[in-house]
């Protein structure tokens, strides 16, 4: 079977994915005189629209500007508000939880099967979602294409955690990034097939390379093949779930796939004589997981949207903390056990 994730890869997901705190969400999303009103997360936006339509003019065609489809609204409703405020710096410890509200309102979460879900968990098993009256319902995706989808065929979700090629790719229909998950640069990762020592690739087949689909390992598959100076084509790569992927690797099917955690860790836990060829944060390329709201969720009713966003902060302060890293890996081994993972 597939070995077990080790505590020390998970501590290391923990330290290297760096997750961001109410300020710093502030300073991400910030625009200014000093900066022309291009807020940090506009550029990240505006610089991979650019890089995916230089492989496919479709990718993100009527895509409207960052400013349509990336909102401050809500995080500056959790700074203004004193309670909102208290709550996403984890003032109110774990140990000391409000009491429930007298009233709870059903919201759709939706995560995938991988770091940026793990807040979320936390703060249903600490029950933060109840305390603000919130029925917290989360829906998990395995990747970020049919997340986005469902959401814009069918408002399955109203709150959502994501990677930013997949939000990019949402702006134009109605999804809406409202702030910054984490940093997973670190941590995806193109990894060989068992026995691949040779980086960049000289010769090239058809499908040598694996990646999932308008996500953000397809975006760090692209950008390490250009980074090494690889002459590629489309036809070099073809696609497939983790879990596909994986099997892709073990079989020899293709050479190399780009992998985020946990499967990098069970993968390379699986196949020893695998390697670790290039990462986001080798080549300097931030690779941003997001929080997305559905435009007329958020719209409707923007308070409640900011709830939400407190108590996932809430979660973020509490992994932030070093003093509960031991717990923080707990809560990471209890949320990839609860969804099937190793």
């Amino acid at each position: 079977g597939v070995p077990q994730v080790s505590n020390e890869a998970l501590e290391s997901d923990i330290m290297l994915r760096p997750l961001f705190n109410l300020d710093q969400q502030l300073g991400l999303l910030n625009r200014n005189l000093d900066n022309r009103g291009i807020s940090k997360l506009d550029e990240h936006y505006s610089e991979l629209e650019r890089f995916l339509n230089a492989f496919d003019a479709s990718a993100v065609d009527q895509n409207p500007g960052p400013r349509e489809y990336i909102d401050d609204t809500y995080m500056k409703l959790v700074s203004e508000d004193p309670v909102l405020r208290e709550m996403a710096y984890e003032e109110l410890s774990a140990d000391a939880p409000v009491e429930d509200a007298a009233e709870s309102v059903d919201v759709t979460i939706s995560i995938q099967p991988g770091f940026l879900g793990i807040p979320v968990f936390a703060a249903q098993e600490f029950g933060w979602f109840a305390e603000l009256g919130i029925n917290a319902d989360v829906v998990l995706y395995p990747a970020g294409s049919p997340q986005i989808a469902d959401a814009v065929d069918n408002s399955t979700w109203d709150f959502g955690i994501l990677g930013s090629v997949p939000a990019l790719i949402g702006g134009s229909q109605g999804i809406w990034t409202i702030g910054v998950s984490n940093d997973a640069s670190a941590a995806h990762q193109v990894v060989g097939a068992p026995g691949i020592n040779e980086w960049p690739p000289t010769t090239l087949e058809m499908g040598t390379f694996g990646a999932t689909s308008s996500s953000t390992g397809e975006l760090l598959m692209l950008e390490c093949l250009v980074a090494a100076g690889v002459n590629f084509t489309a036809n070099n790569i073809q696609y497939g779930s983790q879990d596909e992927l994986q099997q892709l690797l073990a079989d020899n099917a293709v050479s190399y796939a780009s992998l985020w955690s946990p499967n990098t860790h069970s993968y390379l836990q699986s196949q020893e004589s695998a390697e670790v060829f290039c990462s986001g944060s080798d080549i300097n390329l931030p690779v941003f997981n997001v929080l997305a709201v559905r435009e007329d969720w958020a719209f409707d009713d923007p308070t409640l949207a900011a709830r939400v966003l407190s108590v996932y902060l809430r979660a973020v302060g509490y992994m932030l903390n070093h003093e509960n890293l031991d717990k923080a890996v707990d809560l990471s081994r209890a949320f990839y056990y609860s969804i099937g993972a190793p």
